[in-house]
Order: structure tokens, then C-alpha cells, then sequence
């Protein structure tokens, strides 16, 4: 294995030495440009790690948009919640609702 893991690296060194890659300067000039990025974006990139739920509830109310809305305007009302869509089924009198965010805002949103 570990004549196997030499052949490997001497590959690599062989291909890297030929110039057909970027220098490592470049290399590093770029990895100072990607640091500078994640400190410059850290808030968004914690944000991204978040846990997201989705729910997707649905009431027994499709036809009285004041109904509707008093719902919606509920969920809209919960810190950090995103209403991604509402469905009114008219036919059916009944409006699915689909909105995102935290586990803990969509619980208060919920509720």
C-alpha cells in the first residue's frame, strides 16, 4: 500500500513540475481571496449552516380571502419565518399554506 501511496505522490509531483498546473503563488493568491470572502460573508455562511424546516399546513378556509389573509398575516408575524406560498382551493374550501424557516420560528409560526 504504501509503494502504491509513493507512486501516487511522484505522479503528482511529476505532473505539478511540468507547468501544466497554476503556480503556487497563483494558488495562494486565490486562497487569500477565498479567506477574504468567507470573513467578509461569515454572518451569511453561519446563516446557510442554520437548520431549515419547511411547513406546509392547510386550513378548512378556500374561499373567504379575509380568512386567508388573517392566517398568512399570523405566520408572516413569527420572527425569521419566510411564506413561500399560499394555495386558496376555492373548489375544495381549503388553502394550503407552505412557509419556511428555523425549527423553533416555524413551531411559533405554526401555533
Amino acid at each position: 500500500m504504501v509503494a502504491k501511496l509513493d507512486e501516487i505522490l511522484d505522479e503528482q509531483r511529476t505532473y505539478f513540475n511540468s507547468g501544466a498546473t497554476l503556480d503556487v503563488d497563483f494558488r495562494i493568491e486565490k486562497l487569500k481571496i477565498l479567506k477574504s470572502a468567507i470573513v467578509n460573508y461569515k454572518e451569511k455562511i453561519v446563516i446557510m449552516e442554520t437548520r431549515l424546516v419547511e411547513c406546509v399546513p392547510n386550513f378548512s378556509e378556500g374561499r373567504d380571502k379575509n380568512v386567508i389573509k388573517a392566517i398568512t398575516d399570523a405566520i408572516e408575524a413569527a420572527s425569521d419565518v419566510r411564506l413561500l406560498d399560499v394555495d386558496p382551493g376555492e373548489a375544495t374550501n381549503r388553502t394550503v399554506v407552505t412557509f419556511v424557516g428555523s425549527p423553533d420560528d416555524v413551531l411559533e409560526a405554526a401555533y
